[in-house]
């Protein structure tokens, strides 16, 4: 018979965060993904994606500056709900369950 090997690892060897995959967080990163790819199939730029944003949705902000007309995707979602800060002005609206935001130009 063979040695019995102990391949357990002490705890101070562990990262000192772990990062759980649940279905939800799992479910989120689908959600981002797939809005994600429509966006850019519609010729919007990423320039920021969370799976859980201030209110705990999944988050796509994209590039204000790009080319293409916010009419594309207002004609997907729906009307934009306007947040003033300071002096910029951000557009908010909800795509597959996606929030999407960018900063009007």
């Amino acid at each position: 018979m063979g040695a019995l090997l102990n391949l357990r690892t002490p705890l101070a060897s562990m990262p000192a965060t772990a990062c759980v995959l649940t279905e939800a967080t799992l479910r989120r990163l689908s959600d981002v993904n797939a809005v994600s790819r429509k966006l850019r199939e519609l010729g919007y730029r990423i320039v920021m994606q969370q799976l859980r944003g201030e209110d705990g949705r999944p988050h796509v902000r994209i590039d204000s500056g790009s080319s293409t007309s916010i009419e594309r995707l207002l004609s997907r979602s729906g009307a934009p709900v306007w947040r003033r800060v300071g002096d910029r002005m951000f557009g908010r609206v909800e795509l597959d369950g996606v929030v999407v935001t960018w900063e009007r130009a």
